[in-house]
């Protein structure tokens, strides 16, 4: 390396940045390439340093903006002003932690689930109060409030597509719809329509079942009956309505294949 002399292939591999980066610093006249005897661009230990203090700004998540406004010589900000900044891109910080956070609580949660794809275990669980939006209902509901609407995609993970299964005399009735727990509906500025349904809270059984994506209405049924056997032979009374969830689609050798979770409230008989 050229003692003080940087070229531009130089100074982008030691800051990772692309030479496409340090173009734009020059062409903001944040770094000021000098040319050799030969006519070639080279950059200069004051051009090092100030890409050293870039990257301290840049490492902050401050972005060129922000530099530009505050951090440069030409800003007229105040200390009071860059305090203000520090603060505002901290809590923006603090904001993304959260949503990492609850991407990884979401990414363990569905690894466990898929763990239970080859078992064949029950499990008694509390299932909250929630608010299911069918698709039947939904020009009805959000046809003149599309900001419901948003604001219930935003909530994911949170809300979730999932199936409301309703059992009457002859059959199941299959309901596609977007839920959400009720306290989260809150939180998420979510109104309770009159044609959505409130599911109160509820003791259920619960299993991952396998169903051939071809045949899995005929598949899926029967999985449900024969867990709701499994809970009278148990000693617990299914209410005639349950939920069923999506969890993964998937090939198994040629064959497609899907995995649900069926969720059947159920009373002790007394």
């Amino acid at each position: 390396m050229k003692e003080s002399k940087f070229t531009i292939k130089e100074i982008s591999d030691l800051f990772d940045n692309t030479r496409g980066a340090i173009r734009f610093y020059e062409e903001k006249g944040l770094v000021n390439p000098k040319r050799d005897g030969n006519g070639f661009r080279y950059y200069d230990k004051d051009d090092l340093f100030q890409l050293f203090y870039l990257r301290r700004y840049t490492c902050m998540s401050l972005t060129f903006q922000d530099i530009n406004e505050y951090f440069l010589r030409e800003s007229t900000s105040s200390i009071d002003d860059i305090l203000s900044k520090l603060e505002d891109t901290k809590r923006n910080i603090e904001k993304e932690i959260s949503l990492l956070i609850q991407k990884k609580e979401q990414l363990e949660h569905y690894t466990k689930t898929l763990s239970q794809c080859n078992l064949s275990q029950i499990q008694f669980i509390e299932c909250p109060e929630y608010i299911s939006f069918q698709s039947d209902d939904f020009d009805e509901i959000f046809h003149d409030n599309l900001d419901q609407l948003k604001k219930l995609i935003q909530a994911m993970p949170y809300s979730k597509v999932n199936c409301n299964i309703i059992e009457n005399d002859e059959d199941f009735i299959f309901k596609t719809c977007i839920s959400i727990e009720s306290s989260m509906a809150i939180q998420k500025g979510i109104v309770l329509h009159p044609k959505a349904i409130l599911f109160p809270a509820a003791y259920a059984v619960t299993k991952v079942v396998r169903v051939n994506a071809e045949h899995y209405h005929n598949e899926l049924i029967q999985h449900i009956k024969e867990l709701k056997q499994r809970c009278l032979d148990l000693g617990y009374t299914p209410f005639p309505y349950l939920c069923s969830s999506l969890i993964l689609v998937h090939n198994e050798n040629g064959i497609p294949v899907e995995y649900y979770r069926i969720y059947i409230p159920v009373k002790k008989i007394s």
